[in-house]
């Protein structure tokens, strides 16, 4: 068990959940300013899953499945690199600027890109060490003695699995923390519309006035509020019925992805997480033991 535990990856780092913050302000300063083509739009749907993912790794969450992070990987070196030369750089090229602030501009986009490449890559790749739970299934797999593996298996749940009901509860913490960030990136579509003047601020420290909101309602959530949960649940419907109604009202295609990202983790909060994983694991665990049995 201790061998166990040294093994795992736990990015408590205060550092990582400062750029998970720095990133998010960098990118509400950067789409609130509005879409001025077609690459910037895509660059905001490859970045959402970032985010995500950087929380997940932040947080020590499992967040979907590890072949979603790995495509996503090579997606975002993909993308990062094309987006580099089609848009980034012709900007830079027409704005005519000094050679030592192009160069301080790049670097600064480096020091900015790797890290993320960086945890995306830890969370798509050394998930196991994060998760231990996935790594007690694949001992099963590959264990010889059934015995053994039921044995392992019941030393890491210990630890690594855990209850029904907390899993409920964490859950619900996770989606209202998707919840705060979907405010915040809601409110970009609005700020397309009225990029300029008072109107436009408002909206934008409401959005992140809910986004903090809900974040708070997470945190309680973890402490068991069940008050807080109920005022989360309650929040997700209102929001869902507002951008239906946006949608339907005022037909503008960009409110369809933050609708959409609201349904996705609406099924996350109702779903069993992992009792399908579980239920596979004891049903080959049974298997190997009436193999060991029977030998």
């Amino acid at each position: 068990m201790d061998e166990v535990q040294q093994n795992l990856i736990k990015p408590k780092n205060i550092g990582w959940k400062i750029l998970f913050w720095v990133y998010m302000i960098l990118s509400i300063m950067d789409y609130s300013k509005g879409f001025d083509s077609i690459w910037k739009f895509i660059d905001l749907v490859v970045l959402i899953p970032a985010l995500v993912g950087l929380y997940g790794f932040c947080w020590s969450k499992k967040i979907l499945e590890k072949i979603f992070w790995k495509f996503f990987f090579f997606v975002a070196i993909v993308w990062n690199t094309v987006y580099f030369f089609v848009a980034i750089q012709p900007k830079v090229a027409a704005a005519d600027l000094p050679q030592w602030s192009v160069i301080f501009g790049y670097v600064f986009w480096l020091l900015l890109i790797i890290p993320l490449f960086t945890v995306l890559y830890v969370y798509a790749f050394r998930v196991g060490k994060m998760f231990p739970f996935i790594r007690v299934q694949r001992n099963i797999n590959d264990s010889v003695s059934g015995q053994s593996a039921y044995l392992n298996l019941q030393a890491d749940s210990k630890n690594c699995v855990l209850s029904d009901s907390d899993k409920i509860w964490n859950v619900a913490s996770n989606v209202a923390f998707i919840l705060a960030v979907s405010s915040v990136f809601s409110v970009i579509v609005y700020l397309n519309k009225i990029s300029e003047g008072l109107l436009a601020k408002i909206y934008l420290i409401i959005i992140i006035i809910l986004a903090f909101i809900f974040f708070a309602l997470g945190q309680l959530i973890k402490k068991k509020n069940k008050l807080a949960l109920e005022v989360a649940i309650a929040i997700l419907i209102i929001l869902i019925l507002e951008n239906l109604v946006t949608l339907i009202l005022f037909r503008m295609p960009l409110m369809i992805w933050p609708l959409i990202l609201k349904f996705v983790f609406l099924i996350y909060l109702v779903r069993p997480l992992d009792s399908v994983q579980r239920k596979i694991t004891e049903i080959k665990t049974k298997k190997l033991n009436k193999k060991s049995n029977a030998q």
